[in-house]
Parts: C-alpha cells; sequence; structure tokens
C-alpha cells in the first residue's frame, strides 16, 4: 500500500480494504499461506515461485544483502538473512543512498517472511 501499487479509488474503497482483499485473493490461490497464528499474530509464507516473480518484477529496487557478493548502490528496498553474523558487516549500507526499507528474512526456518 505504502508503495502505490493499489487502486483504491475503485468503488470508493479505503485502501486498507483493497489491500485485505488483495491478500485474501492470493491466500485464497495459495499463492500465499497461513503458517500459523497466535495472540501476537499471524504468520504467512510466500510460495517460493511467488517470490521469483517478485525479485523479476521488482527489477532494480529490490536487493538481497549479499556479503562477498554484487551489491547495486540505488536499491531502494533491502533485505538481509539473519542467520549471519552481519553487525560488523552492515557498514557496506553507507554506500546504499537511495535505501527507504531495510527488512530481516530468516525466521522460523524459512528464507522468505510475510507477516
Amino acid at each position: 500500500m505504502a508503495e502505490g501499487f493499489l487502486d483504491h479509488s475503485q468503488d470508493g474503497k479505503a485502501m486498507e480494504e483493497v489491500g485485505d482483499e488483495c491478500f485474501s485473493e492470493l491466500l485464497s490461490r495459495s499463492l500465499i499461506q497461513k503458517l500459523h497464528g497466535d495472540s501476537e499474530g499471524q504468520i504467512f509464507v510466500m510460495h517460493d515461485l511467488v517470490n521469483d516473480l517478485a525479485i523479476v518484477v521488482s527489477g532494480k529496487s529490490c536487493h538481497k544483502l549479499k556479503f562477498g557478493g554484487d551489491n547495486s548502490e540505488n536499491g531502494r528496498h533491502l533485505s538481509y538473512n539473519q542467520e549471519y553474523d552481519i553487525v560488523k558487516k552492515f557498514q557496506i549500507l553507507y554506500k546504499f543512498k537511495c535505501l527507504r526499507s531495510f527488512l530481516p528474512i530468516g525466521f522460523y526456518g524459512y528464507q522468505y517472511y510475510l507477516s
């Protein structure tokens, strides 16, 4: 919603309502699946094919932080795997001048996580 990908002008619906409908549609088609839920909320996993599609569609604006690999400095959204000891390696972030979001991944043994 924050990136403006949802068309909330349809039928005068609130953006949150349109987002909820999109999420429900993805869930009903098994493109995302509920992992578990508790008092703190629900956790959903993205199907690996959906993740691959998201990587292709995102183009050069989204990246996974790869240590020792090629990291574009023009990325707007960056994720990293929490399994690595990366506190010292965050110095690379000073190169990312357009960075808007920085997200950890690797919860609950799953590589891709949506909450």
